[in-house]
């Protein structure tokens, strides 16, 4: 479980220190933010700042109180601010420190990580800070699990409705390709029905008085022809005469 309760004592220890610059609205501050009354005390170090905004002193406890009120990114400045005006090392480290809570907060694990390296770095014996390492190290290494594992099981999601969208686009094809046929059959045995129903129907009779016009059309046709030949002949006879 994360260690919280040093970045409270790293506060509780600044503030002691700072308690002695005389400035009013700091100490006042400070009491507030003892009593939990994180709000309250963010506005008397902000007036702290209109009147010194130099002081890394009002920054630090605004950065502590920024903390308390969730307000990571702002908090993380101001401790920064503390960074570029002092050189004091044991507030670097504390500053560190709570830059690398601050980022925990946020689950990000990789800045958490650095601030922490920092701090430990300036100050090699703080054990409470080494333990927040450890454990932004683990969660790090857990989010990047987690993170692969969604990443592989989205791949797997698109890959199943690729699959999915491929097999359904077949069924489709298939679909439009039996409908097409039976289309054609459909067609085809419409026309033949259309054809048939075209197809004029004759009775009996009919045909027989058909046939026997063919038939006399056939006579009428073999009789002009024995005349036509019999002309041929009577004229042939004639010349040999």
């Amino acid at each position: 479980m994360l260690k919280y309760f040093a970045h409270i004592l790293v506060v509780l220890f600044t503030n002691m220190l700072f308690s002695q610059s005389g400035n009013k609205n700091i100490r006042d501050g400070n009491k507030l933010y003892k009593e939990k009354r994180y709000k309250d005390s963010d506005s008397l170090y902000r007036k702290a700042l209109k009147t010194d905004s130099s002081s890394f002193k009002a920054q630090f406890n605004l950065g502590d109180a920024l903390y308390k009120q969730a307000k990571h990114d702002e908090a993380v400045k101001q401790f920064e601010s503390v960074i570029l005006k002092t050189k004091d090392k044991n507030l670097h480290a504390a500053a560190n420190y709570n830059i690398g809570n601050c980022y925990l907060e946020q689950k990000k694990y990789q800045e958490s990580i650095d601030a922490f390296k920092k701090t430990l770095r300036t100050n090699p014996q703080d054990e409470d800070a080494r333990y927040n390492l450890a454990y932004a190290q683990k969660m790090l290494k857990k989010q990047q699990e987690e993170q692969k594992k969604n990443d592989n099981k989205k791949k797997d999601e698109n890959k199943d409705d690729k699959d999915k969208k491929d097999n359904d686009q077949k069924k489709d094809d298939k679909k439009n390709k039996e409908n097409n046929e039976n289309k054609d059959k459909k067609d085809s045995k419409e026309n033949e029905n259309k054809q048939q129903e075209q197809k004029p129907e004759i009775s009996k009779e009919d045909a027989l008085r058909i046939l026997d016009a063919l038939k006399n059309d056939e006579k009428k046709v073999q009789q002009k022809l024995k005349q036509k030949n019999a002309k041929q002949q009577k004229v042939q006879t004639e010349k040999d005469w």
